[in-house]
């Protein structure tokens, strides 16, 4: 198996473990299906335990009165953040728990141009489905409606370059998931994952 193929399965287990649960006979399923990467595939649970278990601590804490923990060299924002320590845009979200754009956008496998044009406010929110808003939460350590919100204000075109123009400037149009989805160049399954409804 090469490092591809072994990104696409510990992938497809994440997605699976974050859809149920990470239980023994999840990981047991897994290990005997590639049991040359039984150890990536541990890993990977415990990982998202780990995830799971500092999520859940840090919004116990929050509901309790006391500050969340600190935790390094990753924090886990939650929904009780204010809108002043909250991030402005994905980028600033991800660089909080030290994931680029990039990395995030590799960690979900999917295409980085459509990360940007999530951070960039380029794609009409209200198509962005809830597995990328699921996956993405997962992939980052957040509580998923945190993660939400950031997705859903996030709009770091920064400063365009003047040009001279007889009229006004026309606002660029948004693209819908699907069409931004449909425009890169991923192959036909991640297309079809990614497009997938969860219901």
């Amino acid at each position: 198996m090469t490092d591809h193929e072994l990104d696409e399965m510990l992938f497809r287990f994440h997605c699976e473990a974050t859809e149920q649960a990470v239980t023994p006979t999840l990981v047991a399923r897994w290990t005997a299906a590639y049991p040359h990467y039984a150890e990536d595939i541990r890993e990977h649970a415990v990982e998202l335990l780990d995830m799971s278990f500092r999520a859940s601590a840090n919004g116990a804490a929050i509901s309790a009165g006391r500050s969340p923990a600190r935790i390094e060299p990753v924090t886990v924002p939650t929904p009780g953040m204010t809108s002043e320590t909250a991030p402005s845009t994905l980028r600033e979200a991800l660089r909080t728990v030290g994931l680029t754009l990039r990395d995030f956008a590799d960690g979900i496998d999917i295409a980085r141009s459509i990360v940007t044009d999530v951070n960039d406010g380029e794609i009409v929110k209200e198509t962005i489905p809830r597995r990328f808003l699921r996956i993405g939460a997962a992939r980052a350590g957040t509580a998923t409606d945190w993660f939400k919100a950031v997705v859903m204000t996030t709009n770091d075109k920064g400063e365009l370059p003047a040009f001279k123009s007889t009229g006004d400037p026309l606002p660029g149009r948004q693209r819908t998931w699907e069409e931004a989805i449909r425009d890169t160049d991923m192959d036909e399954d991640r297309i079809a994952f990614w497009l997938s409804d969860e219901g």
